[in-house]
């Protein structure tokens, strides 16, 4: 990576890693407020049930609607072509997840962990995905790295650029230009 990337990778983990307390606290307060459930907790923060499958996993991130309704095509089209993998989906809201738990093509539904690196680490410990699938322009630098170190092929689809969204990642192009790399 080049030295410009590496500076805003640790400026960005470290940002992540002082807003992790603070995250914690919202959560836990949207919690008691009963405005999120207790897997929305436990799952943002890494700490996910072992997966009992023997077959391969492929895990999908969709982090909203917009990327959860483009995604059941190809959910229907993976399961029916790969019936010898688990499909895992994992999302970031909690309407997402009650939409998603009546689709028949998921096997494992799943938030996506905080994007701090002990909480991915723990998320891909445990789903062990053999294929890392994220839809639209989601980009999760430690999940990126994270696949990386553990060997986890990753692809990007639908990933479409706006001129405006263009614009805002000039400032950050030498970073994104790293993280796409990964794909």
């Amino acid at each position: 990576m080049a030295r410009i990337s590496l500076v805003l990778l640790y400026i960005y983990q470290g940002v992540v890693t002082l807003l992790t307390p603070l995250y914690l606290g919202y959560v836990c307060f949207n919690y008691t407020a009963g405005k999120c459930s207790s897997t929305f907790v436990y799952e943002r923060f890494g700490w996910y049930p072992k997966q009992e499958v023997s077959k391969k996993v492929i895990m999908l991130v969709a982090e909203g609607l917009g990327e959860y309704s483009a995604l059941k095509t190809l959910l229907a089209k993976l399961h029916a072509s790969h019936p010898d993998h688990t499909l895992t989906l994992c999302v970031t809201t909690e309407a997402v997840y009650k939409l998603a738990k009546a689709n028949p093509h998921i096997q494992s539904l799943h938030y996506l962990a905080f994007d701090q690196v002990k909480c991915i680490q723990a998320m891909l410990t445990k789903l062990n995905p053999q294929l890392l699938v994220i839809m639209e322009r989601a980009v999760y630098p430690n999940l990126l790295l994270s696949a990386k170190k553990y060997n986890i092929p990753c692809l990007s689809i639908s990933a479409r650029l706006s001129d405006k969204s263009t614009i805002r990642q000039q400032y950050v192009a030498k970073l994104y230009k790293t993280l796409y790399q990964l794909f």
